[in-house]
């Protein structure tokens, strides 16, 4: 996008998987001459497999249900352009996550284990020191599919601003009863903050 739009400042911002996926951009910017002023993450996952875990827990069920079904539209639509390559019967009797992990990542990937898949794309430990913009991260402790005890396994080399809310589920965080968004707000607030002053 760089290349075709010439723009004084970029920002990426992105919501749980998107918010991780975000973050390894902002991780990976500098290796790949990719200019960022910042980069902005909501309830990104942290470790794959924690929040793989805290899916299929019972509580989460609702949640379990959106993303196979989510999943397996997608499958459909690679179906419809690769009939050779995804095949719907093998699909239709996957009922979970788990099931499709176990079933589809060692089939489609590089990768034979789920446990190395997982963390190919964790942000765990050392994975973003080499960010070279600042990096905003935003997790709430109610947050049904990030366990926030995650968020302690992100070493921290300066650029991160870490932000724990009491409530704000996962990507849910609001500012009042009538429901306005605090992440609009609060993404609004920080891109602006890179503006120049007004005189």
């Amino acid at each position: 996008m760089q290349s075709q739009l010439s723009y004084l400042r970029y920002h990426l911002a992105g919501f749980s998987l998107g918010g991780n996926f975000c973050l390894r951009v902002a991780a990976a910017a500098h290796d790949h001459a990719i200019r960022l002023s910042s980069a902005t993450a909501f309830c990104p996952v942290v470790h794959a497999e924690l929040a793989n875990s805290a899916l299929v827990e019972p509580r989460n069920w609702l949640y379990n249900a959106y993303f196979v079904r989510k999943w397996k539209r997608s499958l459909r639509l690679k179906n419809l352009h690769f009939p050779e390559t995804y095949a719907l019967e093998q699909f239709a009797r996957l009922k979970s996550l788990d099931d499709m992990n176990r079933e589809l990542i060692p089939r489609y990937t590089s990768f034979t284990q789920l446990s190395d898949y997982f963390d190919a794309y964790a942000i765990v430990d050392d994975r973003l020191r080499k960010t070279v913009c600042p990096c905003y991260l935003h997790f709430a402790k109610d947050d049904m599919i990030i366990p926030v005890e995650g968020v302690e396994r992100i070493n921290n080399h300066g650029n991160l601003q870490i932000v724990v809310t009491e409530h704000g589920g996962h990507c849910g965080f609001l500012s009042n009863w009538r429901f306005d968004s605090w992440q609009d707000e609060r993404l609004v607030q920080i891109v602006s903050s890179f503006e120049p002053t007004k005189p």
